[in-house]
């Protein structure tokens, strides 16, 4: 059963490329806001699902060990946590980056 799970995380995200070039083709057809927020949502998705998909790997890996079900919830807790804050930290801190080059690049004449 996990295997099918993990199966469909892998292949249920939609695929963000296909989705912007659906709207380049469409230029003026919808309009900026709505097109931004498909988008966003696309990359969104393709996220989740990497992040389910590596969790369902670890605890299907875990589970080839003798993962006693008990302990089973606490790993995928652990798991998802760790990726929650690593996540977190690496998108303040690209964002951070970001915000100061910009900053730096508009002030300069």
């Amino acid at each position: 059963f996990l295997l099918v799970v993990l199966f469909g995380a892998l292949v249920s995200p939609t695929d963000p490329v296909s989705v912007i070039s659906i709207l380049k083709r469409r230029t003026g057809l919808i309009p900026k806001s709505i097109s931004t927020i498909i988008i966003g949502e696309a990359l969104f998705n393709d996220v989740t699902g990497v992040v389910l998909f590596e969790t369902l790997l670890s605890f299907l890996l875990l589970s080839d060990k003798h993962l006693q079900h008990s302990n089973a919830l606490f790993q995928i807790a652990t798991t998802l946590g760790e990726q929650l804050i690593f996540g977190m930290l690496i998108g303040f801190g690209c964002g951070y980056l970001l915000y100061l080059i910009l900053r730096v690049h508009l002030q300069s004449p």
